[in-house]
């Protein structure tokens, strides 16, 4: 009986060094890449590095590519992905190009809007760790208050623990120091997304962000209910150190702007989130000279960005 365990684990063991072996026989980049693209979009596809290192734990390869008909949408440099016992990816270096991400190529038909419910099941418990990220061709971003942000060197992290996902971002320059976290947690059928940034600049200029958002599982639509606190402490500003808050629940929102130093309000306004973008009725502007029209065109333009950021 013995024996015959003891050939069992024998033959067993033989079948896994097999089975890995023609696992890295059979399943090379170019392979690989092949079945991957069979999935993806007619218009993308992936290239991946030939010499990549593969292990039982997981493997290491040098550059994977996302690519479209015209360039080249994702470089990832220096990827370590582990599958034993931990399922982590992580990445040396990654970019983004700008130029290619607003000019994607799309088909006429018309697209199911992303299911957060659906995408939520799909994520498998893991942590991703990008070191390095840099957005680039981004020279039709001319705004000079992205700049700083644009050249800063960026680390993200990403974790899953089977109920809550923790982000967590990093930017540093000469310039700029960046640090952001948030948790987005499902609760009665509806995701709350909870967190806070802050902001460091030279010559003395602070900001700091709180906020919390809860969407429903249809991603084409804004979220439902939000509230959002912004702090800023700038000499350069009119308004030196203020506080702004935002709060929403539907399509009734509500902003108020305090003058810190001051200890004294400035803006009290309600407002309504339409089809077409923003209506303001009436509100309190004290002690600014700024035109009602004015404010009801930045709200519809804060509208207008953050309804093609959930409907594209």
């Amino acid at each position: 009986m013995r024996k015959r365990c003891l050939w069992a684990l024998i033959i067993l063991l033989l079948l896994i060094v097999v089975s890995v072996g023609l696992v890295r026989v059979f399943a090379t980049p170019k392979h690989v890449a092949q079945l991957t693209n069979h999935f993806l979009s007619p218009h993308y596809h992936i290239e991946l590095a030939d010499d990549w290192q593969w292990e039982t734990t997981g493997l290491t390869l040098p550059e994977l590519k996302v690519k479209t008909d015209q360039c080249t949408l994702v470089n990832l440099n220096n990827t370590q992905v582990t599958w034993w016992n931990t399922h982590s990816l992580d990445v040396e270096k990654a970019s983004l190009n700008y130029d290619c991400l607003t000019h994607l190529p799309s088909d006429n038909a018309e697209k199911t809007p992303p299911n957060l419910t659906a995408l939520w099941a799909a994520l498998p418990i893991s942590d991703v760790k990008v070191k390095h990220f840099q957005l680039t061709n981004t020279e039709a971003l001319k705004q000079a208050a992205l700049q700083p942000f644009l050249s800063a060197d960026w680390a993200l992290d990403a974790n899953y623990n089977g109920n809550q996902l923790a982000l967590e971002a990093q930017a540093n320059n000469d310039g700029l120091e960046l640090h952001h976290q948030s948790t987005v947690t499902p609760q009665d059928g509806i995701f709350q997304w909870t967190g806070s940034s802050e902001i460091k600049q030279a010559g003395d200029k602070t900001y700091d962000l709180q906020f919390s958002a809860n969407f429903e599982p249809d991603l084409s639509q804004l979220p439902q209910q939000g509230n959002v606190l912004f702090n800023w402490n700038n000499p350069e500003l009119a308004v030196t150190k203020g506080e702004a808050k935002v709060s929403w629940q539907g399509t009734d929102g509500q902003l108020n702007v305090q003058d810190l130093t001051a200890n004294s309000p400035l803006l009290d306004v309600p407002f309504i989130f339409t089809k077409d973008g923003v209506d303001i009725s009436w509100g309190s502007f004290i002690g600014l000279s700024i035109a009602i029209n004015q404010l009801k065109a930045f709200l519809g333009y804060l509208f207008t960005v953050l309804q093609k950021a959930y409907c594209h």
